[in-house]
C-alpha cells in the first residue's frame, strides 16, 4: 500500500476509473517485458499466442478483484478513464 493522501492521487488521475486504466497501462508493460525475456513457447506462431494469453490469464485469475474493476474502468465512457 503507498502512503499517499487521496488528494495527491486525484491531482494525477482525474477519477478511480483513470487510475485503475494507468494501473492496467503499467501491468501491460510489465507483462511485455517479462514475454520478452521469457519469450512464449511453442512451434507456431499460433501457438506461442496462445501460450502469451494463457500466461495472461492466469496473472489476471489471480485477482479477479482487481482484473474486474480494471475491466470496468477500461470500459467507461468517461473521459477521464483513458489513460495518457
Amino acid at each position: 500500500m503507498a502512503d499517499v493522501a487521496l488528494g495527491t492521487l486525484y491531482r494525477y488521475f482525474t477519477s478511480k476509473d483513470h487510475l485503475l486504466t494507468a494501473g492496467m497501462a503499467a501491468w501491460t508493460s510489465q507483462l511485455v517485458e517479462r514475454l520478452e525475456q521469457r519469450r512464449p513457447t511453442g512451434d507456431t506462431p499460433t501457438e506461442q499466442v496462445v501460450e502469451a494469453l494463457r500466461r495472461m490469464s492466469r496473472n489476471l485469475e489471480r485477482q479477479p478483484r482487481l482484473t474486474s474493476a480494471v475491466v470496468t474502468a477500461m470500459g467507461a465512457p468517461t473521459p477521464g478513464s483513458r489513460s495518457r
